[in-house]
């Protein structure tokens, strides 16, 4: 770990955050496994060292299929703005299923703002189901909301959060 980062980590170490999110955007088709591995699992696993039991939380928003295994051995315990199908390849029950220490921050796919009411409630009443009541699932608007679609999308969204219920 570089200087800089290492002095970073040390930071947030002694903060009293409950978790820390390292700012990398992985997709696995331009990472691939083995760079994966050797580059970014190594300093997840020392700040998670550092952290002393809070979680470490890394923004992970492309197709993740190829890391799973990497992931599931990494010191990794949240995915941040994990973004699912249709607009990626790892859906909430693949990532609650592999790794049952995990939280889950999803964004809400970017390209379903764009669909019906009717699809976008259908939608997030799916990642809700999928999430079950695990109390490790957050939906996020983190990625690419195309402009002015909140105003359908958001509302859609609050209404099936709400009929869903508390986890």
């Amino acid at each position: 770990m570089g200087d800089v980062l290492r002095r970073q980590c040390r930071i947030a170490a002694a903060s009293p955050a409950p978790y820390v999110c390292f700012p990398d955007n992985i997709t696995a088709p331009a990472i691939g496994d083995r760079c994966f591995e050797k580059y970014a699992v190594p300093y997840y696993n020392e700040l998670a060292a550092m952290l002393e039991g809070r979680p470490v939380y890394v923004h992970m928003d492309g197709d993740l299929k190829a890391l799973w295994p990497s992931i599931g051995r990494s010191a990794v315990r949240g995915l941040d703005s994990m973004s699912p199908p249709p607009d990626n390849d790892t859906s909430v029950a693949d990532a609650l299923r592999l790794w049952p220490a995990m939280r889950v921050a999803v964004n809400f796919p970017s390209s379903v703002h764009l669909r019906s009411s009717k699809e976008i409630y259908a939608t997030a009443c799916e990642i809700l189901e999928q999430g079950g009541r695990s109390g490790r699932l957050q939906i996020q608007i983190s990625e690419n909301l195309p402009p002015g679609a909140w105003r359908k999308s958001f509302p859609e969204i609050a209404r099936a959060v709400e009929d869903f219920g508390q986890p």
